[in-house]
This record gives structure tokens, C-alpha cells and sequence, in this order.
């Protein structure tokens, strides 16, 4: 009996040392995936602002050499060849936007991915 007792005291203090090392484990992961998150909806937002401010500025300060970019007025989306209101339950033609900008000022060309959505800059 004796030694029952001796084994159950020595192994209070690991059994207290592995939730110890769990609680810390746990607790760095939910703050890293906390931060990684924050940084994640941060870049989201800044690409985002990026991606409108070439919108406005490249219009009026860029000579547009092609239009091969499907766009819809605001309040549709684009769905097949048509830009659709759902709300509305309308749908229109599409229109071409510009999709590939010349700024001589600059010396620099962009061009509209339609992959991904974003304007890319490439050098002249």
C-alpha cells in the first residue's frame, strides 16, 4: 500500500506540468492564429484600397490601349454574358472597361489580370 501512495504523489506534479505545458501551448496557438488573422484581413483591405485607387487614377492619368475587361454598372453582377440585378430582378449588357493603361509619364504599362482581378504594373 505504501508504495501505491508514494506513486500517486509523484505523479500529481507531472500530471499538473503537462496541463501547465498544454495551457501554454494552447494559448500561443489561439494568439498566433489571432495575429495571423489580423494580419491576413489587414493585407485584404490595404489590396483592396490599392485595386480602387488605380480605378480613379489610371482613367485620368493613362491613355487606355485596350478594352478587353467585362465589367457591370453598380448594383449588378456579372453572371455569363449579362450583368444581372437580383434585388431588382433585372439584367443589362455588360461594358467594356479598359484593360490595359499607357502612362507615359511614368513609363509604365498596366494590364488588368483577369485571373486574380488586379491591376499589375509592368515596365516599358
Amino acid at each position: 500500500m505504501f508504495l501505491l501512495e508514494e506513486n500517486y504523489t509523484k505523479m500529481i506534479p507531472i500530471n499538473k506540468l503537462r496541463l501547465a505545458v498544454a495551457v501554454i501551448v494552447l494559448a500561443s496557438a489561439i494568439f498566433a492564429l489571432i495575429y495571423y488573422h489580423g494580419n491576413l484581413t489587414a493585407n485584404a483591405i490595404k489590396e483592396q484600397q490599392e485595386q480602387e485607387y488605380y480605378e480613379n487614377w489610371l482613367p485620368e492619368n493613362c491613355n487606355c490601349l485596350e478594352k478587353e475587361r467585362i465589367k457591370c454598372v453598380d448594383g449588378f453582377e456579372l453572371v455569363g454574358n449579362l450583368c444581372r440585378n437580383e434585388a431588382e430582378k433585372t439584367f443589362t449588357n455588360v461594358l467594356k472597361a479598359c484593360s490595359k493603361y499607357s502612362c507615359e509619364d511614368e513609363g509604365t504599362t498596366y494590364i488588368f489580370n483577369k485571373e486574380n482581378q488586379k491591376w499589375e504594373s509592368v515596365e516599358k
